[in-house]
């Protein structure tokens, strides 16, 4: 059986403080996905990892007034989830990473104590043919 990449997207973000990157939507049309997620922290800081498989980016209800999300998203009444079967990116307070699968929508990072600096989320998404 042939796997063959379809597409490759790397996606980065930084959190100055308390708060959220906001989602960061994931290509899970693919057939299997396989995400890598990346985070430096370069302060003091407590952070999480959350993905969703609510319809961030529905293609039926895109609105671009609403970010390019879905019209009927909104990311402070989605449900988050830590990412199954880990807890390396759940309170975490170290630079970390992590390669995970599933047909998650978006990923965001979460960061609830940031003392003198910042943390960098970087995503790669990369989506097999089967």
């Amino acid at each position: 059986m042939s796997r063959d990449v379809t597409t490759i997207k790397v996606t980065g973000t930084t959190i100055p403080g308390n708060g959220s990157t906001g989602p960061i939507p994931l290509d899970y049309r693919g057939g299997s996905t396989l995400t890598t997620v990346q985070v430096i922290a370069t302060a003091t800081i407590t952070y999480s990892v959350e993905v969703t498989a609510d319809p961030v980016n529905d293609i039926n209800q895109v609105d671009i007034t609403n970010g390019g999300y879905a019209a009927t998203f909104a990311e402070a009444s989605a449900n988050w989830f830590a990412i199954p079967g880990t807890t390396t990116l759940t309170a975490a307070t170290t630079s970390q990473m992590l390669t995970f699968s599933g047909p998650y929508t978006a990923i965001r990072l979460i960061a609830t104590s940031v003392t003198g600096g910042n943390a960098f989320m970087r995503v790669l998404n990369t989506a097999v043919a089967q």
